[in-house]
């Protein structure tokens, strides 16, 4: 990091592959930290029933699937692709005290919320007027006032842990195979006598030391954005464009304009032109070619990690 050269003729020394595995270990544990913090920042409106198909078939009516109420609330009823304006879904339930309660809503096209006027403490079914097509129209059932649980309590943590630290695994792969062939060809360009290509890997997998810096900093970015609240009318709705839309749009007013993700965005860039900076100096180091030539081959090698940052993002 503060005396490469120096560094990188004590490491060809030994040409151990150990430090360039703890380095992948490290930059993986860090990969799957930022996930963590990051999903932590996201809040979910909980449902009281998870989105659900309209049946197709009589009796048209839900009777399971209902969560317990923890206390008594007016219901938020959002459907999708659903009714013709003169449709109704009737809400029937109980009271604190055990009386039932039954509650009528009119539903108007597309998708749009609605809420009971009668507060629930238990739902026991919901009644549509008319039935569903079975593929496409579905209902799901929140709380008035809405509560939240974070994104990480209400789906396991794995699933937002493991497709980042298999990228960050494929990327730094990449990296390690990529530039060490990029400093391969530079020597057999320059007409130099080739550097033992085992040497080759140590440099490069030396150089990816910096990736730890950048799990460093990117948890810290991370951990300073604000919470991003996401409705059940967003999230929980059924996959399509406009939802898609409508969460870019949450987080780009609520996270993108920030400052600590606008650095966490452009942080790549400069990890890349380290790494590249470190891999020039380590092929200097092995004294088989010049300052300048060595600066050649760490341009390339800048050009190719912005690529694979880019086809991995």
């Amino acid at each position: 990091m503060y005396s490469p050269v120096k560094t990188y003729k004590k490491i060809l020394e030994t040409s151990d592959i150990t430090g360039p595995i703890l380095i992948l270990i490290f930059t993986l544990v860090f990969s799957a930290s930022i996930q963590s913090i990051s999903a932590s920042r996201v809040l979910l409106e909980i449902p009281i029933l998870d989105l659900t198909l309209i049946p197709s078939s009589p009796p048209y009516e839900i009777s399971l699937g209902f969560t317990e109420l923890r206390n008594p609330r007016r219901i938020g009823v959002s459907t999708f692709n659903w009714t013709s304006g003169t449709d109704t879904v009737t809400i029937d339930g109980e009271t604190p005290s055990g009386e039932h309660i039954a509650e009528k809503i009119t539903i108007l096209e597309n998708s749009v919320s609605f809420h009971t006027n009668k507060t629930f403490v238990r739902i026991s079914k919901l009644v549509f007027s008319r039935a569903g097509d079975n593929a496409s129209q579905y209902v799901v059932l929140g709380t008035i006032p809405k509560e939240y649980v974070m994104l990480t309590a209400r789906f396991p943590l794995i699933n937002f842990m493991l497709p980042p630290m298999v990228g960050t695994l494929l990327g730094f792969l990449a990296r390690w195979f990529v530039n060490a062939l990029i400093m391969f060809v530079g020597l057999k360009i320059f007409r130099q006598k080739e550097e033992l290509v085992g040497n080759l890997f140590i440099i490069v997998g030396y150089a990816l030391s910096v990736r730890i810096v950048y799990g460093i900093l990117s948890a810290i970015l991370s951990s300073m954005f604000p919470v991003v609240v996401l409705p059940l009318e967003v999230w929980g709705a059924p996959e399509s464009s406009e939802r898609s839309n409508l969460i870019d749009q949450i987080y780009s007013e609520t996270w993108y304009s920030t400052w600590a993700y606008q650095i966490g965005f452009y942080l790549p860039y400069l990890i890349n032109a380290w790494i590249a900076l470190l891999c020039g100096i380590g092929l200097y180091s092995t004294g088989k070619l010049s300052l300048m030539k060595s600066a050649v081959v760490s341009v390339v090698i800048y050009a190719a990690n912005l690529l694979i940052t880019f086809f991995l993002a």
